[in-house]
């Protein structure tokens, strides 16, 4: 009985660390999620636990392993059964890093990607530059536009901060957009919903296309 306590205190003294970390990252997340209107909880956001949370796995199917092999093979023989399973566990993270690392070199990633390098609203926008002197650019996707083209942009109109609606679109009739000329691009592969969409923007705002391109559109943009 003391055996098996001290044996799991030794575990736990192993995993607490790596498991107290995990719980209060994964519980701020979740927390923030609830409050503030960010990204959807993704593998970028989960990446800083990834190391921590195989590792606690790793203890503990070490220690089941070893459990299980020490009462049915000789020492030599548990350890080398040990060592092949640690190698089929770290066969699936790592064939996903190497597929993860090609794809990046052959066609590159988020707005590094293909189909971004072959956007015709970002090809449109780069050869037009002079939008951004002729009106007030707003946009879904202002990240976007000034890494890809260099512009400068203002965020589309938000709806909420999570859970709580902060914008009641009938509200900001006659206030949005500015005085000064507008303009709006919109990317149709951008989804951001804690902002307004086109649709809702149109009931407001009078919105007309200047260019209508596969993966987005230019608009001018008047108060109604």
């Amino acid at each position: 009985m003391r055996g098996g306590r001290s044996k799991a205190r030794t575990v736990l003294l192993e995993i607490g660390p790596l498991l107290v970390f995990t719980l209060i990252y994964i519980g701020f997340l979740v927390i923030s999620s609830t409050t503030t209107a960010f990204d959807p909880i993704d593998n970028r956001l989960l990446s800083p636990v990834f190391i921590p949370v195989n590792l606690l796995f790793l203890l503990l199917y070490c220690q089941l392993v070893m459990s299980f092999a020490q009462q049915r093979l000789p020492r030599k023989g548990a350890t080398a059964f040990l060592a092949l399973a640690i190698a089929l566990w770290l066969a699936y993270p790592t064939v996903t890093a190497n597929v993860t690392v090609l794809n990046a070199m052959n066609k590159g990633l988020v707005y590094t990607s293909v189909s971004w390098r072959n956007s015709q609203t970002i090809e449109y926008i780069s050869q037009n530059k002079g939008l951004e002197s002729e009106c007030e650019i707003y946009t879904n996707g202002p990240d976007v536009l000034y890494i890809l083209t260099n512009v400068q942009a203002k965020a589309s109109l938000r709806k909420y901060d999570s859970p709580e609606l902060i914008n009641n679109i009938a509200n900001l009739r006659g206030s949005w957009p500015g005085e000064s000329n507008s303009c709006l691009i919109w990317f149709t592969k951008i989804g951001r919903p804690y902002l307004f969409t086109v649709e809702e923007l149109e009931t407001i705002a009078t919105l007309q296309p200047i260019m209508r391109l596969e993966d987005g559109a230019v608009y001018s943009v008047t108060r109604k």
